[in-house]
């Protein structure tokens, strides 16, 4: 097995793991609700402020439909409300219900305990090996949207 190939395996493990514990916490977290873990992002950032379909798209690199289909979910679930903006009828701006905030508030522990574990295992690397690190993730990513730089 190459270099390569131990690194592909590690790499994959990893994002299957990551995101199957963000899933497992999520659920756990959120008493037992039927939200994903896009969905409970979405609640994290109206949690900062309420914000449109496609803020949220720009925000999360994710389509206006898809957006849109995650806001329908949680809005019929009693999670967010939204309202036409005043500078635009046809916008509506999404807000959290009390409900959608607790809800938030657990995501966003969940995400601060991963990124605590994560910061430590980085926080074992020197200063290079973090920027080759971040140099490779920066790679991977423009490969996964295929973008060419």
């Amino acid at each position: 097995m190459t270099a390569t190939d131990r690194i592909l395996v590690e790499l994959n493990s990893f994002i299957q793991a990551y995101a199957t514990t963000a899933e497992l916490v999520a659920k756990q977290n959120l008493d037992s609700t039927n939200i994903s873990t896009t969905q409970g992002h979405l609640l994290m950032l109206l949690a900062k402020q309420p914000q449109t379909n496609r803020d949220l798209a720009q925000t999360m690199h994710l389509s206006k439909p898809a957006i849109t289909k995650a806001l329908k979910s949680l809005t019929s679930q009693g999670y967010i409300t939204g309202q036409a903006t005043q500078a635009d009828k046809r916008q509506i701006e999404f807000q959290l219900t009390k409900t959608g905030l607790s809800l938030a508030h657990h995501h966003l522990q969940a995400h601060t305990e991963m990124h605590q574990a994560i910061n430590q295992a980085l926080n074992q690397f020197d200063t290079n090996q973090q920027n080759t690190i971040q140099e490779f993730l920066t790679k991977m990513n423009a490969i996964a949207r295929k973008d060419p730089s």
